[in-house]
């Protein structure tokens, strides 16, 4: 049986946004064996983004989609990491553990100053017609509904941000 859940097409609202906003030969990372590989359905398809140049993330797009999923489990493996408790292969399971390379760069991307957040296409998860605040759901959870579905768009930085701006930034990813 399929579930179907009713609403925003994120993936086709995010497609749209870029067409309107972001010039047709721009390069539009996409493509990141940390998760997103395996998360296809949250992102736009190839066809949805007819005209751009799709490329890896760590290809250094003009752009990047990381579905805001991502960016939590990311955001979570950042604070451990600081812990001494970063993720271990066996924690990416189902899916296959990151590259070294790709997993450093995702690290940079969710810390801050390569890339900047330019839009969120989002939709607040709602059950039965309830829709929970930000506190409703606690912990670490890779449940899609924690951080609601999005998608962040970031665009490269003319200049990367400072270490000291980062930190007030988000003081959380220090």
């Amino acid at each position: 049986a399929e579930f179907y859940r009713p609403g925003h097409d994120i993936p086709q609202q995010a497609a749209s946004w870029l067409r309107a906003s972001v010039a047709r030969d721009a390069s539009i990372g996409l493509r990141s064996s940390v998760l997103v590989d395996h998360l296809q359905p949250y992102l736009p398809s190839e066809e949805q983004l007819d005209g751009y140049r799709l490329v890896r993330y760590d290809g250094d797009p003009e752009y990047i989609l990381l579905p805001k999923l991502v960016y939590a489990v990311m955001r979570q493996h950042l604070e451990l990491s600081r812990q001494g408790q970063g993720y271990q292969d066996a924690d990416w399971f189902p899916y296959p553990p990151p590259t070294p390379e790709d997993l450093r760069f995702m690290e940079q991307l969710v810390a801050g100053g390569r890339y900047e957040l330019l839009k969120e296409v989002a939709r607040a998860p709602e059950f039965l017609g309830y829709v929970p605040g930000p506190q409703a759901i606690h912990g670490y959870t890779w449940l899609r509904e924690h951080s609601s579905y999005s998608i962040l768009v970031y665009k490269r930085a003319s200049f990367p941000e400072s270490a000291d701006r980062r930190s007030q930034r988000d003081p959380a990813l220090n």
